[in-house]
């Protein structure tokens, strides 16, 4: 019996080692020309929520084939959101493991016109991405992303810290198990990516 679950395991990790795959490297260079010069409007990513939720999560991959806006002579791809008129949004992009898209968020009015854009001390690491939130105002119709430029290429390095918890059963009862784990950090900013929009009702604000 023990020659078999030697072969089985090893079995196992031949199989595992030929999956493996190299994650998305960052995208530094943007080659994409035919740009327009003012978003589209006409089928904006909607982000009301349904009657009687109180949460909504979309994710949009953004790759050479997504929608491009030069900006100030600068270009890059984009996406429009619709936002919603209760909840707090938050808007960023998500961690992936060589790399997260530079994002910059901009909120404008019915008419396409900036009201306000956030600075960029204003973006946090937190649940996986790299994101802003805000609560819309009176005249705040949609949420424009593009890249911010000038962060492309760099590099993000640090250490993430995960925590997981194990229930173990005895004889006289339970307990949990906390284990922790440390990974080194080390991301390239990109042009591509996973975009993530997400809203959420304050529990004192829903019906």
């Amino acid at each position: 019996m023990s020659g078999v679950r030697i072969v089985t395991i090893a079995g196992a990790s031949a199989l595992l080692c030929a999956c493996t795959t190299t994650p998305p490297a960052a995208v530094t260079t943007y080659e994409v020309t035919d740009c327009v010069t003012t978003p589209s409007f006409a089928e904006p990513i909607d982000l009301t929520l349904a009657e009687g939720k109180n949460s909504l999560n979309e994710k949009t991959r953004i790759h050479a084939e997504t929608p491009c806006l030069e900006l100030a002579g600068e270009r890059g791809p984009y996406v429009v959101y619709r936002l919603p008129t209760r909840g707090v949004v938050e808007i960023g992009s998500q961690l992936e493991a060589a790399r997260v898209m530079a994002v910059n968020v901009a909120l404008l009015d019915s008419e396409g016109e900036m009201l306000r854009e956030f600075d960029r001390d204003q973006y946090n690491f937190r649940s996986g991405m790299l994101s802003v939130q805000f609560e819309p105002q009176v005249g705040e119709a949609y949420a424009l992303v593009t890249t911010n430029n000038a962060m492309v290429g760099d590099g993000i390095q640090g250490v993430e810290t995960g925590i997981s918890s194990t229930y173990i059963a005895t004889g006289y009862g339970g307990f949990i198990w906390f284990g922790g784990s440390e990974a080194a950090m080390d991301r390239g900013y990109s042009y591509a990516g996973e975009l993530r929009a997400r809203v959420m009702v304050r529990p004192e604000d829903r019906d």
